[in-house]
């Protein structure tokens, strides 16, 4: 009995050390499998990876070669000819003409810059993901740009809660198309606002984003230069002597909306105007100037008998006279959109609005006419005629395609316009002239001063917006 449960355990052992050992070579068998095919793909990846790079060095190799020789006699880069070159390019991918530099290119799939040395460089994957891509006409789930790639100027985000919309001016996929005002609407839902539309101005120059001399009748006012405690605002800093232009003796130390605001032209290449005038749904509603009522930016009637703000007992959060958190133009502009100051809120975009600086009401200016910084405006800048309405009534906003700049309309004429600029402290300043003026007196540069509580047909307001 004994002899069989010891051959019974034997034979046991002997099937356990068989299973052992197939399992062992089982392993064995699949780890060199697994190794072999590892191996196998970490050569096809390295095979891979190397042809990645050999094309990519040929996309720039191609590039390159069609920038010999493209300068003139006196070194200046031909576009003419780089435009040529460009185009004689195996796989190249449709593209606009360029008209300065930097400029993008795409060949055989890949992103190449071409600097203002003719340097080129291919666009990092990284680099390509820093924004989303949005195409013209969808709605922004986040800040985007119409082709991926880094936010500028030349460049503008398209903010959540938008679309972009091509003009028959302005095309968002012209690489000079923010020359002539890119539009945006909003598409955020809400019932009011819907629809509104905002213009990209550009800021190519951080340091000329300054106040600048308007005229008046043909001729440089003083505003800015002449008299106790001239024209000013508040500022990027904490710091009186910033921004430092043009009259640092004159500047007001930041708020924290001037601050918020200077900090995001700086980082994003400029800001948004409103394309029109601000206007109301319901004008029997004008004088409901608490915030409660939302102001629009599109085709409307004009949202004029308002006040600035509060009378000039009152200190404003600039340190001027005129109590901004009062009823009146500034209270309604930041109710648009996020706003702090005044606590309004809108989850479904990300854009902040304020009553248009006196800063960027310039850089506006400077935008239709890059001499005006230099003290040397011509045309619509210094007389404005055929450009507003400087007719016996008020009109629409957008009633008439001749008062639109850069796809902005009625920045000359109809009604003046409150800013957070300040005058004298006591005074706040309105720019673009009215309908009751004329244009040669009064041109879209001029500035005019009214107590911050005063109101009349002849006065409106415009909304700016910054990221």
């Amino acid at each position: 009995m004994s002899t069989q449960k010891s051959k019974s355990k034997k034979i046991i052992l002997v099937i356990i050390m068989i299973i052992i050992i197939a399992t062992i070579s089982a392993g064995a068998v699949y780890m060199y499998i697994s190794y072999r095919n590892n191996s196998i793909n970490q050569v096809e990846e390295a095979k891979g990876e190397a042809k990645i790079a050999s094309d990519k060095r040929e996309a720039l190799s191609k590039v390159q070669v069609q920038l010999i020789g493209i300068n003139d006699e006196e070194g200046n880069i031909n576009l003419n000819k780089l435009n040529e070159n460009l185009s004689k390019i195996d796989g190249i991918e449709n593209r606009d003409n360029i008209n300065e530099l930097p400029a993008i290119i795409m060949v055989d799939g890949y992103k190449i810059k071409i600097d203002e040395n003719l340097e080129v460089t291919l666009i990092s994957e990284e680099e390509n993901s820093v924004t989303l891509q949005i195409g013209v006409g969808e709605i922004a789930k986040e800040n985007s740009t119409i082709n991926g790639l880094e936010k500028g100027y030349n460049n503008p985000i398209i903010p959540k809660g938008f679309k972009a919309i091509d003009t028959q001016t302005a095309i968002w996929t012209d690489t000079n198309g923010y020359k002539n005002g890119l539009v945006i609407e909003d598409a955020t839902g809400d019932k009011t606002t819907n629809g509104s539309q905002f213009v990209w101005i550009p800021v190519k120059n951080y340091e000329d984003f300054h106040l600048i001399e308007g005229y008046t009748d043909n001729n440089l006012a003083k505003m800015l230069s002449e008299g106790v405690n001239s024209s000013r605002e508040a500022g990027s800093d904490n710091n009186e002597s910033l921004p430092g232009k043009p009259h640092k003796t004159n500047n007001i130390i930041g708020t924290n909306e001037s601050m918020e605001m200077y900090k995001s032209v700086k980082e994003n290449g400029g800001f948004y105007i409103a394309r029109y005038e601000a206007g109301i749904l319901d004008d029997t509603k004008k004088s409901i100037q608490d915030g409660s009522i939302k102001p629009v930016s599109k085709k409307q009637t004009v949202w004029n008998y308002i006040a600035w703000g509060g009378d000039t007992k009152i200190e404003a959060t600039d340190n001027m006279q005129g109590n901004d958190n009062s009823d009146g133009a500034v209270k309604v502009a930041r109710s648009m959109y996020n706003n702090r100051v005044s606590g309004s809120s809108n989850k479904n975009t990300t854009v902040k609005s304020t009553l248009c600086y006196g800063v960027q009401w310039d850089a506006v200016i400077n935008f239709i006419d890059e001499n005006y910084v230099k003290g040397e405006g011509t045309g619509f800048i210094k007389d404005s005629t055929g450009k507003g309405n400087y007719s016996s009534k008020v009109e629409l906003t957008g009633s008439n395609d001749k008062y639109m700049v850069n796809n902005i309309y009625d920045l000359a004429g109809n009604v003046r316009e409150w800013t957070m600029e300040a005058y004298q402290r006591q005074y706040r300043v309105m720019r673009g002239g009215n309908y009751k003026g004329m244009a040669k007196i009064a041109p879209v540069s001029s500035r005019y001063i009214n107590e911050p509580s005063e109101s009349s047909n002849a006065i409106g307001f415009r909304v700016a917006l910054y990221l």
